[in-house]
C-alpha cells in the first residue's frame, strides 16, 4: 500500500488505528481498513505519526488508538482471510458520481443483484494495485454486524476492505431521474441539429 495515501487519508478522516494481528499489521479510518505489512512496528502514537510523516499541527486533530486481532477473520469486524464461503463478485458500473456533499463515488454491482456505493478516494492506498496486477478484483463480503462490505483482493489475498456509502434516497433517484430526461432531451436536440445540417448539405 501507499503510506503516503493512507496519510492523507488520516488527515482528511481525522481518524487512525492500527491493528496487530500476529506478523501482520493492519492500518484503518472509521470507514476502511489496509493490509501493511512491510513497515516498521508502530507501537504509541508518537511512531504513528513518524511512520505516517504528519506534522504535529494535524496530527493533534487525529484521534488514535491501537488494537490486537487473534486471526485475520475478524480485523474490526471483517474477514480478511482468503476463503469467505458468502464471497459475492462485483461489477464495476462505468460512471462515477459526484452528489451533493462532492464525493466522487463508485458503482458496484453484485452478482446478487446488490448495488452498493464507495467513495472512490479510500481507493488510493492500494490503487496501484488495483490498476496494475492482473489478479486484483473487487468483491463484497459481511462483516460481523451483517453489513455488505467490499473487500479488495490481490490474488486470493485480501488487502483493503471500504464501507459503502449511503447514497440512495428519494431525492437521489428523483435528481438522477430528472438528469437523465434533461440528458436525452439535450441529446436530440443536438442530433436534430446534426442531421438538419447534413440534409441542408445535401441540397446544395
Amino acid at each position: 500500500m501507499k503510506l503516503s495515501k493512507f496519510a492523507a487519508l488520516v488527515k482528511r478522516e481525522g481518524r487512525c488505528r492500527v491493528i496487530r494481528q500476529g506478523d501482520h499489521t493492519w492500518l484503518s479510518l472509521e470507514c476502511a481498513i489496509y493490509k501493511a505489512d512491510g513497515l516498521p512496528e508502530i507501537h504509541g502514537p508518537t511512531q504513528a505519526q513518524t511512520v505516517l510523516d504528519l506534522p504535529d499541527k494535524a496530527w493533534k486533530k487525529i484521534f488514535y488508538d491501537e488494537d490486537t486481532a487473534e486471526s485475520a477473520s475478524d480485523i474490526c469486524g471483517v474477514d480478511m482471510t482468503e476463503s469467505m464461503r458468502e464471497e459475492r463478485q462485483t461489477e464495476a458500473h462505468p460512471m462515477q458520481l459526484c452528489y451533493k456533499k462532492g464525493i466522487i463515488t463508485t458503482a458496484l454491482r453484485c452478482d446478487d443483484g446488490e448495488l452498493v456505493f464507495y467513495d472512490a478516494s479510500l481507493i488510493g492506498p492500494v490503487a496501484d494495485i488495483v490498476r496494475d496486477s492482473d489478479y486484483a478484483q473487487i468483491v463484497a463480503r459481511k462483516n460481523s454486524a451483517g453489513a455488505t462490505m467490499i473487500v479488495i483482493k490481490n490474488g486470493f489475498e485480501p488487502i483493503a476492505a471500504i464501507a459503502p456509502i449511503k447514497i440512495l434516497s428519494k431525492d437521489f433517484v428523483a435528481d438522477l431521474a430528472d438528469l437523465d430526461s434533461l440528458c436525452v432531451e439535450q441529446y436530440e436536440k443536438a442530433k436534430f441539429k446534426i442531421d438538419n445540417v447534413g440534409a441542408n448539405r445535401e441540397e446544395d
